[in-house]
């Protein structure tokens, strides 16, 4: 036999009031693993910027504070957020070196369907370092 699990504490640890909120105990579960999926799933590249977008509308901006504070002392990343047409109306994007930055820390765990994420000209990404 099989015992239930439940992902109760994982819900808990992520939904305040039935809304997706983001808290810095969660964060410190951010593996490079778990942020190639994140991006894989919520991010776009910017080829004429040279950035990542991580579509975090449905975060307030206490959230964004937040994650751009872990960008910036937990990965040493910055990042700025940016007014975009939909959701809450801001979106955290990496500034050009975090990207690439980032896009190294994450490459051994992007898969292949998912390669137009880095650029749609692979030159062009080989050419930023970020292979």
């Amino acid at each position: 036999s099989s015992k239930p699990f439940s992902f109760d504490y994982i819900y808990e640890m992520l939904y305040e009031n039935g809304r997706k909120i983001i808290h810095r105990k969660y964060l410190k579960y951010l593996t490079p693993l778990s942020l190639a999926v994140w991006y894989q799933d919520d991010g776009s590249y910017n080829e004429q910027n040279r950035v990542i977008r991580i579509a975090t509308m449905c975060f307030g901006r206490t959230e964004h504070d937040i994650l751009k504070d872990y960008f910036f002392k937990n990965l040493r990343m910055p990042s700025f957020i940016e007014k975009v047409n939909c959701g809450t109306g801001v979106s955290l994007v990496l500034t050009q070196n975090s990207t690439r930055k980032f896009l190294k820390l994450t490459a051994p765990y992007m898969h292949k369907t998912m390669e137009y994420k880095w650029s749609s000209n692979p030159s062009e990404t080989l050419k930023a370092g970020f292979l």
